[in-house]
């Protein structure tokens, strides 16, 4: 919890430092991210914040998970 806070309230808020972070945790993926990106197998299927994910994905209720699988055609990574 205490390297969670100094990324998200030193590095990112304070200091205003892009991070690149890669999880399959959807929620560890939420709890960092003002923007996510939806990567599979390498490709790119969309990027952006969750409520922009959830237009795009036509899911306007959608779990990060959902929209997902909706927008890859595949299962939630592990």
């Amino acid at each position: 919890l205490e390297l969670r806070s100094f990324i998200k309230d030193v590095l990112v808020k304070t200091q205003h430092k892009t991070l690149i972070f890669t999880t399959h945790q959807m929620d560890e993926a939420l709890d960092f991210a003002d923007i996510l990106m939806i990567l599979n197998y390498g490709r790119l299927f969309a990027y952006g914040t969750l409520e922009e994910l959830r237009v795009k994905s036509g899911m306007p209720r959608g779990s990060l998970g959902e929209i997902f699988m909706r927008l890859t055609g595949g299962p939630e990574p592990c």
